[in-house]
């Protein structure tokens, strides 16, 4: 059923409807996050949230990508140039005084 939603996506991402696809998307990685077609649903993911300019959720998505399927290198290409989100973003302790 996963592949069945990742091509339902895939046809709104082909007519530019990023919100239909968004919605698949989501439901696809939620419902069912072992199968084989995450990591390509999470690429389509953050196309369609460049394609809309939502940089928080391309980050977020980017940063699920990045956490749980590091080995999925063509699927992170589509996360080249995206920086995580501020709050995963690790600062150094201040020196001691």
């Amino acid at each position: 059923f996963a592949f069945k939603q990742y091509k339902s996506a895939q046809y709104y991402l082909r007519l530019k409807a990023y919100d239909s696809a968004i919605l698949y998307l989501k439901d696809l990685v939620v419902n069912y996050p072992r199968a084989e077609v995450v990591p390509e649903a999470l690429s389509k993911l953050v196309q369609a949230y460049r394609a809309l300019g939502y940089q928080e959720d391309m980050q977020e998505a980017c940063g699920y990508l990045r956490k749980y399927h590091p080995d999925a290198q063509d699927a992170l290409k589509s996360c080249a140039g995206v920086a995580p989100p501020a709050a995963l973003v690790e600062t150094p302790p201040a020196p001691p005084t």
